[in-house]
């Protein structure tokens, strides 16, 4: 099979970024992250944004995770880390890692 062309380093970073999203979308869902997208996948989407013919921009899986793959592509979400309460536990009791929506900006000049 062919190798998919290598990403710029920043790009490698987004990935990653899109890799822990996938994951966390997966757990919500119950299913395994392959049924949702593989790394070929996101480099896809990375490399051609909202114009990517992808699986990941239709039907459920758009729903589950390709809108907010998106939205953290574009800079309109992060993900960000938060502490849990002292007496709120999750499968991880101490802290949850959230996409948040960030305020509009600018763009840079």
């Amino acid at each position: 099979p062919l190798e998919p062309p290598e990403l710029p380093p920043h790009s490698q970073v987004l990935l990653d970024l899109l890799a822990l999203l996938l994951g966390l979308r997966a757990a919500e869902q119950g299913v395994a992250e392959r049924l949702i997208a593989t790394r070929d996948d996101l480099r896809e989407l990375i490399q051609a944004g909202p114009q990517a013919d992808s699986p990941l921009l239709r039907g459920w899986r758009a729903e589950v995770f390709g809108h907010d793959a998106l939205r953290l592509i574009a800079g309109r979400a992060a993900l960000t880390v938060v502490q849990n309460p002292p007496g709120k536990r999750s499968r991880n009791p101490r802290f949850q890692v959230r996409l948040i929506d960030l305020p509009a900006t600018d763009p840079p000049d």
